[in-house]
């Protein structure tokens, strides 16, 4: 054998070896990654692999349920007797029929709709359309319950022929539209002072959506991005708003 051919053949030997060192180490960082990745996925912790917790208890999805399947008949119901009644003025009956009537199947449409596009049962965190959608119908809804409070206030000061007597701002049902208050019976006074909390509710949330923050739902919210927001309502004195 020349000097040239053992040569020749020393260096396709040590080209091979080389190739070979080359594949077993590709193949060995291959392996070494598989496992980072497997051991990675454990210290996720032992959520990996079981359902989303649900925000609700099955007990609370059913009583949801059972009160949303009774949201359409009351309406229905509660409309008709507006549209139904014979009213003495011409403007009661306007805001009754066009006012009251058409929001309240405003509402009942909005609270269906939120209950679809974001269903108490739900485990995962809605994607940014669905929120969007279910905010809309949320403000829909606060916005047409203010006005449907608003109009049968008007049906009644219309009805009774108060509307001479009072500015717009004195129309009302709370306690503070004392000549509105006035009019009504002892008994439906009574009922509407056990509302009053509510009704002071449904004034800040309307007051909300018309001129400070609107209601939204909430989505996925960082830890950073929470403490970005303790932060600011502390500089605000604590505000909510």
């Amino acid at each position: 054998m020349s000097g040239s051919t053992h040569e020749a053949n020393l260096r396709t030997i040590r080209n091979r070896s080389v190739s070979s060192l080359a594949l077993r180490a590709g193949a060995e960082c291959h392996r070494r990654y598989i496992l980072a990745i497997k051991a990675s996925r454990g210290q996720r912790g032992s959520s990996v692999g079981k359902r989303p917790k649900r925000a609700f208890t099955e007990e609370h999805i059913a009583a949801v349920r059972t009160k949303l399947q009774t949201v359409g008949s009351k309406t229905d119901r509660l409309m008709m007797k507006f549209v139904a009644h014979r009213f003495a003025e011409a403007k009661a009956c306007e805001y009754a029929r066009q006012g009251f009537a058409r929001r309240i199947q405003t509402v009942r449409r909005c609270i269906e709709n939120v209950f679809k596009i974001v269903p108490p049962n739900a485990a995962r965190v809605p994607s940014k359309q669905r929120l969007h959608d279910a905010q809309i119908n949320i403000q829909a809804a606060i916005a047409n319950i203010y006005g449907c409070v608003d109009n049968l206030a008007w049906v009644w000061v219309y009805e009774r022929g108060l509307s001479k007597h009072l500015k717009p701002r004195q129309v009302g049902l709370r306690k503070h539209n004392v000549q509105v208050r006035a009019s009504l019976s002892e008994d439906f006074r009574a009922y509407l002072d056990t509302l009053e909390k509510w009704f002071e509710y449904l004034a800040d949330f309307r007051h909300a959506v018309a001129h400070r923050i609107p209601l939204y739902p909430a989505g996925q919210c960082s830890v950073q991005g929470c403490r970005c927001v303790q932060r600011a309502r502390a500089a605000h004195g604590g505000s909510s708003q």
